[in-house]
């Protein structure tokens, strides 16, 4: 019985993080495509990397929070704190990628970002099948 409440709790996160870091990627190509063929000011590119990140964990938080149906700020959290640590760990390897105020926004705002997502979850009626 206690692994079965574990699983309960976890695959919906997992899922939902999968979910979350396939929204980020998206953007992020998609912005990387807009920054081949446009000229972008480089005080632009932090930002619109900050939008994917958020989108990502509103995304994670969100679809956690659908498939859960309660505690949505609890599981947007979660999902938001998980997907932040998945972001600084790949970027621990990039050269010039420095742990400083920026990474410490990037945790804030997923976490937000995610409880945001997780909130609306849980609040979005459902559909009425008829």
């Amino acid at each position: 019985m206690e692994q079965n409440s574990v699983d309960r709790v976890a695959k919906p996160i997992l899922v939902s993080v999968a979910a979350g870091a396939i929204v980020c990627i998206g953007i992020l190509l998609l912005l990387s495509v807009l920054l081949s063929v446009k000229n972008i000011p480089q005080s632009l590119i932090s930002p619109m990397a900050i939008f994917a990140i958020i989108a990502g964990a509103f995304t994670a938080g969100f679809a956690c929070a659908r498939m859960q149906r309660k505690n949505g700020l609890a599981y947007g959290a979660v999902c938001g704190v998980v997907l932040s640590i998945l972001v600084l760990l790949a970027g621990i390897g990039l050269p010039g990628n420095d742990m400083g105020m920026l990474a410490l926004f990037k945790v804030i705002f997923m976490l937000f970002g995610g409880m945001l997502g997780g909130v609306l979850g849980v609040n979005v009626r459902q559909r009425r099948r008829r």
